[in-house]
């Protein structure tokens, strides 16, 4: 039984249908379960879950409206302070803290409280709003110290040793401690860079505008589909896994790449039932069609053709370096034409120091690989007919193979 609100004088809520199993919500006046209640001390809540949910959010974003269109008297003009994203995304403004030392309270904690008194507090703690895009990327403090090496226009054209040699490199020149843990977190974006270039051409399917050049932090993955018996994938979980495992997760659970924008406006259910109340007409409008449009774009899209290779996938694993060493060596002798090195062409391919090339050749000895022939006051290093033999069998594995093509394409 559902009784029509607007043909009827709204009654005493002690009135409502209740026959204790089923009772009448007072807000929408539907019969429902006691289990679409919240409880109370003394019973149940006269109101619905669903209804509460929409109470809640419609306190929710008219607080965060008015802080958003007066702080310091408005002058963002209903805008995020560092872009175009206005009050008709207001799911996806946050208020951003310029000066970490000076916060003391956050939006989502205190979304409820009167809008005035939290505006002032916002201000004296000099918050600025900030879309959740550019929130994002503000907070990006790893990636935007090595966004140079992570977004390295020919960076996937390098073998994957290559690659782990160059962003070692790089963070030891930028960091004295701790290398190697900033060198996995600068992998990390590196692998979330290359799996949404593979799987969804750079960008955000929603809006087409934010892509991995122009703000990667903001670059999220939304599942299409709900299903409740999946553990749904974090990036903060997924990130240290290789790429071929990553991204078969995501195909696997049907997830698309969002801008953390469009990811929030997707999510943003209770606004959607909220909005007309919220928003004059005009902002109204512009959300819905925006959202359809990010709807319509998900749906459409079709995944791209998958390169299986993992660029970051280590050729030679842990105590198999020999075969690098030879392989180098085998290199040189194809390009100079000639059976013996110089140790000193070997340490400049290999970019190692002098102590290091010691180690390698005292290495290559033992295993019975190299040979030292002196030429006079010269030394010379030449492969051993054990060693060619193992160049042979290395080289019937295709991923050597290919190692060895572009190696000799270009310099090492």
């Amino acid at each position: 039984m559902i009784h029509d609100s607007k043909n009827r004088e709204c009654k005493n809520r002690r009135h409502l249908y209740n026959n204790g199993k089923r009772k009448e919500c007072g807000k929408c006046y539907k019969i429902k379960p006691y289990s679409e209640f919240y409880s109370k001390k003394d019973g149940l809540r006269s109101i619905c879950k669903e209804c509460n949910k929409l109470s809640v959010a419609m306190e929710s974003f008219k607080n965060k409206s008015l802080i958003f269109t007066n702080i310091y008297n408005g002058k963002f003009d209903r805008k995020c302070s560092n872009c175009d994203i206005d009050i008709s995304f207001l799911p996806t403004i946050d208020f951003h803290h310029q000066d970490r030392k000076l916060k003391q309270i956050n939006w989502r904690n205190n979304r409820f409280k009167y809008w005035k008194e939290m505006m002032l507090i916002f201000e004296k703690e000099r918050v600025v709003p900030l879309c959740r895009n550019c929130h994002s990327l503000q907070n990006a403090e790893n990636f935007k110290d090595f966004k140079e090496i992570i977004l390295k226009e020919d960076l996937f054209e390098y073998s994957a040793e290559k690659i782990h040699q160059i962003i070692d490199n790089y963070v030891k020149q930028r960091v004295n401690k701790y290398a190697k843990n900033f060198k996995f977190r600068v992998v990390e974006w590196v692998k979330k860079r290359f799996v949404i270039e593979k799987l969804y051409g750079s960008k955000c399917i929603g809006c087409g505008k934010i892509n991995i050049y122009n703000n990667l932090p903001a670059l999220e993955f939304h599942h299409i589909t709900k299903a409740d018996n999946i553990n749904k994938l974090r990036w903060t979980k997924i990130k240290k896994y290789e790429i071929e495992e990553i991204i078969n997760m995501l195909i696997r659970q049907n997830c698309v790449c969002l801008c953390s924008n469009c990811h929030t406006l997707i999510h943003s259910i209770q606004f959607r039932n909220v909005v007309d109340e919220i928003l004059e007409i005009n902002y109204s409008n512009k959300f819905k069609s925006f959202f359809k449009e990010i709807l319509r774009n998900i749906y459409n899209f079709k995944l791209q053709r998958i390169d299986g290779k993992d660029p970051l996938r280590i050729l030679f694993k842990q105590g198999e370096a020999w075969k690098k060493y030879i392989l180098q060596i085998h290199k040189i002798n194809l390009n100079e034409g000639t059976n013996m090195i110089l140790p000193i062409k070997l340490m400049n391919n290999l970019e190692i120091s002098k102590r290091h090339l010691k180690r390698v050749i005292d290495n290559l000895k033992k295993r019975d690989l190299i040979k030292i022939i002196k030429n006079g006051d010269k030394q010379f290093l030449r492969l051993t007919a054990k060693a060619n033999n193992r160049i042979n069998n290395i080289l019937q594995d295709t991923q050597y193979a290919r190692y060895l093509e572009q190696s000799l394409k270009k310099k090492i």
